[in-house]
């Protein structure tokens, strides 16, 4: 993106947040915008024009100054969020699985992820040479719906098996576009996808966890989000109870090992048996060396 058109496109997503936040605290008036950006005052009234244009209730009343009336659309609230942290990531933002994806791969990484994202814009099936656990390649062919990163890597979502299959983009190579379409799950379906999401996990199964936590883990966690509909409840006796639903029990697993004494799981039964289950199989590789 050219570095005039990167700016305005930035500077427009700017004054839209300002818009939002500030209507009771200053007057925000094209004069005090063009100051602030430093630019003339004929930029901003063409930045104000096109925001309009978007769709966008953006007017500008006597004292009250430039404001924006109902901007309650999820989809464009997303849509302008996603624009800017992606115009900002350049510059400002270090991302380890976009760094680590291009240590690896070189001018690869811009190839195969512009190449799968294509695929899922157009719903054409790719063909992947994927990395097993076995360091062999194998020829795949998927279903790309979307192309993301979590947990420090790059992945893409493949529409198959049960409901869906994630694989990791540093372990693909020759990525090809077919000339094959598929029918792209709706929207709704897709979004199910994530409701439930721990971690990077993705998928419909659903499980109720509830977690007993000491005082001082719960404090430290409490304003803390790890899931859409968590609860966090302070006990009488100054424990912290954690209530979610996750769609997977094994990133809950690593989780509560990783905090250690005063995590106590309540239910359900099965994580419960997870988390001794593994805590064994840690302790027991040290068990072996002391013997030694």
């Amino acid at each position: 993106m050219p570095e005039q058109q990167f700016h305005k496109a930035k500077r427009q997503i700017e004054i839209l947040g300002l818009c939002i936040l500030n209507p009771l605290q200053y007057v925000l008036d094209v004069p005090y915008l063009a100051v602030f950006f430093g630019v003339e005052e004929i930029t901003i009234k063409r930045d104000l024009r096109e925001l309009r244009n978007m769709g966008l209730q953006i007017h500008s009343a006597g004292k009250k100054g430039i404001y924006i009336e109902n901007l309650n659309d999820t989809l464009k609230l997303k849509e302008y969020l996603l624009m800017y942290v992606g115009l900002c990531y350049s510059k400002n933002i270090f991302d380890r699985s976009t760094s680590l994806l291009i240590e690896k791969k070189k001018n690869l990484a811009l190839a195969e992820i512009v190449t799968l994202q294509i695929c899922v814009d157009k719903c054409r099936k790719a063909k992947i040479e994927y990395q097993s656990h076995e360091k062999t390649y194998e020829e795949r062919e998927i279903y790309p719906i979307l192309v993301f990163h979590s947990d420090g890597s790059w992945r893409v979502l493949s529409q198959e098996g049960d409901p869906v299959k994630q694989f990791h983009v540093d372990k693909i190579r020759n990525v090809r576009i077919t000339d094959e379409s598929f029918s792209r799950m709706p929207v709704l379906k897709f979004e199910q996808l994530f409701k439930h999401s721990f971690g990077s996990w993705i998928g419909v199964d659903s499980y109720d966890i509830k977690i007993k936590f000491s005082n001082l883990w719960g404090k430290r966690l409490k304003d803390r989000h790890f899931a859409s509909n968590q609860k966090f409840i302070e006990q009488p006796d100054g424990t912290f109870l954690f209530t979610a639903t996750v769609n997977s029990l094994n990133e809950v697993v690593s989780w509560i090992l990783s905090k250690g004494e005063g995590c106590e799981v309540l239910e359900p039964v099965k994580l419960k048996e997870k988390v001794i289950k593994t805590a064994f199989e840690c302790l027991a590789n040290y068990q072996s060396r002391d013997k030694k």
